[in-house]
């Protein structure tokens, strides 16, 4: 589970997920974190084809990155929205 946490956080940093102090399109939000997540599939898939000892199962493979994928979606969505109503407020 270290590897796909490792490489998960290293594909989503290198897509800039993690800066939070731009506004990106929703559309373009979605897309860029589902290209980081296939980049991530494959090079987790990579990693367990060269040490058959990391290999996971396909339903495994899949739930992680679906959730994964769902809570980065969430929370940034979430957090562009309230950025929205704060910088509305502070203007007042």
């Amino acid at each position: 589970m270290a590897v796909v946490a490792v490489v998960t956080l290293l594909v989503l940093y290198l897509a800039d997920l993690y800066r939070v102090d731009f506004r990106v399109p929703w559309v373009d939000l979605a897309a860029r974190l589902f290209l980081a997540l296939a980049a991530g599939a494959t090079a987790t898939a990579a990693i367990g084809f060269m040490l058959p000892v990391l290999r996971l199962g396909r339903l495994a493979f899949i739930h992680i990155l679906g959730v994964i994928a769902l809570g980065v979606l969430t929370s940034r969505l979430t957090w562009t929205a309230l950025g929205k109503r704060r910088s509305d407020s502070s203007r007042s």
